[in-house]
């Protein structure tokens, strides 16, 4: 697992190599599934030529905005996926108090969500 407080700020992960391997998730995947339950943020994958599926799970979600306009597509283009700041107390912070790492996802379709999270699992499971 990923720990989030890792990852520089700003930094894109929708391009970012996991496991020894990179992946252009912007370019290269569209998101075929997002579910959250109990907790953990699922985000399905499908590389456009060659149909593999990457998942992307966020551990310990607290969601704290979940935009969705209104979705016709049956995919979803990523633009950018990065560990921000957040404003609390009139106070940019960089973590929670229980230490988790503030989130940002943004589709092209502008559909956005922003959570607290603490880790990331990133699993190629082939085609499926």
């Amino acid at each position: 697992m990923i720990d989030l407080k890792e990852l520089e700020f700003i930094e894109d992960i929708g391009q970012h190599e996991y496991n020894g391997r990179y992946y252009d998730l912007h370019n290269e995947y569209e998101c075929i599934k997002i579910r959250l339950e109990d907790g953990v943020l699922r985000l399905n994958f499908r590389h456009v030529l060659h149909h593999n599926i990457v998942g992307m799970e966020f551990m310990n979600v607290v969601m704290t905005v979940f935009n969705i306009q209104d979705l016709v597509a049956e995919s979803l283009t990523i633009d950018n996926i990065y560990r921000g700041r957040f404003l609390e107390d009139e106070i940019l912070k960089d973590l929670s108090a229980d230490g988790k790492s503030y989130m940002y996802i943004d589709f092209v379709e502008e559909i956005s969500f922003e959570f607290f999270s603490d880790g990331l699992v990133v699993n190629d499971f082939g085609v499926l």
